[in-house]
């Protein structure tokens, strides 16, 4: 509507004008030293409307021109666009048909215009990978860094998981350490590189990670303690190879672990084999007066003191709670025949055998009846130890 008011009011000016050049014709007159040009003042309006209207036109033709020459460029960007999506759709295709060379092929040459370079590198990656050609997996990896440095964590998980899936399981822990120095709070950092501890029996290292497991959701507290349990175990498998003493591993348990029954006994077997009765006997009886387990009570039979009468004495006090164990039994029975008390020791076998026959049980009675003098009974009892055994 604004267009069309201005315009009738530019021609009206126009009729306006003409009317009045038409009664009053006037000249136009132009001076310069000796110089003069005269003309008819209608010839000067219609010179000037003309240059005015060919500079209008002139402009116009260049921004004609350069909106024509953007839209070119806009046709051929959109053209490399879209040859680079249907490359990289190709190539992802390739990929998931298992045609690993094609894969890789057609990523790559996707890449150059693709919008999502990041896409491309990476699973140029993996069909490198695929085709064990480690190198370019690497390669490419580093190139997507470079491209989106904002990716590299991403880049690097792409690393980490091709290098796990090839059992390249000590170069993934150095890519994941590396991941979180750089990102320590990334959850799925850290729930791939436990595993890998675990795998490589780094129980040092799983000891390290497990706060920061806890700290960041990757496990709850349960999960991370029944992790913890196993690492001290493993740490204690590996004593000598690891040139750890018993005493540092058993140092490093947190007390909130020192009654765990998956703990004392490799560490109260450790002690037991450097001839530590003192401390082993000691340990047991703590853990016991706590906790009541039939394996820890068996194992305190086997555990000799400097005072055997007293360690019975302790023994024979958990009667009045498990009378009933057969455990029980058997390690007083141990612990009287350590004290040459061979007709009590007899008397606990006895009943020990009657709640629950054992070949440890049949094997001591054997060696009680001998002490006896009580050969045929002897016999027998190592007859049914061996049938037990050999069940």
């Amino acid at each position: 509507m604004l267009k069309f008011i201005i315009t009738l009011l530019m021609a009206g000016l126009l009729v306006w004008a003409s009317i009045k050049i038409a009664i009053t014709p006037g000249f136009v007159i132009f001076a310069y030293e000796h110089w003069t040009m005269e003309m008819p003042l209608w010839f000067f309006l219609s010179a000037a409307f003309a240059i005015l209207l060919a500079f209008y036109l002139l402009l116009a033709l260049l921004r004609g021109t350069r909106r024509f020459t953007k839209h070119l460029k806009l046709l051929k960007q959109q053209h490399k666009l879209a040859i680079a999506h249907r490359k990289t759709s190709q190539g992802l295709l390739a990929l998931a048909e298992g045609d690993w060379s094609l894969a890789e092929k057609q990523l790559t040459q996707g890449i150059e215009y693709s919008s999502q370079p990041l896409i491309n590198y990476l699973a140029a990656a993996r069909a490198a990978h695929e085709q064990m050609a480690y190198e370019r997996r690497d390669r490419y990896l580093e190139k997507a860094h470079l491209a989106i440095p904002e990716a590299s964590i991403a880049a690097e998980l792409t690393q980490a998981e091709l290098q796990i899936s090839h059992h390249q399981l000590e170069h993934a822990v150095a890519t994941l350490r590396h991941l979180q120095s750089k990102a320590p709070k990334h959850p799925y950092v850290l729930k791939r590189l436990y595993p890998l501890y675990i795998s490589l029996e780094d129980w040092q290292g799983l000891l390290e990670l497990l706060p920061h497991l806890v700290k960041y959701k990757v496990l709850k507290s349960e999960e991370a303690k029944n992790l913890e349990i196993e690492a001290f175990c493993g740490l204690f498998n590996k004593v000598n190879g690891l040139q750890l003493t018993v005493d540092k591993v058993w140092d490093d348990v947190p007390k909130s672990l020192r009654r765990e029954k998956k703990l004392v006994i490799p560490y109260v077997r450790h002690l037991l084999q450097e001839k530590d009765y003192l401390t082993a006997e000691a340990t047991l009886r703590d853990v016991l007066k706590y906790a009541w387990d039939s394996e820890l009570v068996t194992l305190y039979g086997e555990t000799k003191s400097s005072d055997p009468h007293k360690q019975l004495v302790t023994a024979e006090g958990w009667l009045k709670s498990h009378g009933n164990s057969p455990a029980l039994l058997l390690c007083l029975a141990q612990l009287a025949t350590r004290n040459q008390l061979w007709g009590q020791a007899k008397e606990y076998l006895q009943t020990s055998l009657s709640i629950m026959p054992s070949f440890e049980a049949y094997a001591l009675l054997a060696f009680l009846h001998e002490q006896l003098g009580e050969v045929n009974e002897a016999l027998k009892a190592y007859q049914k130890a061996v049938q037990l055994k050999e069940r």
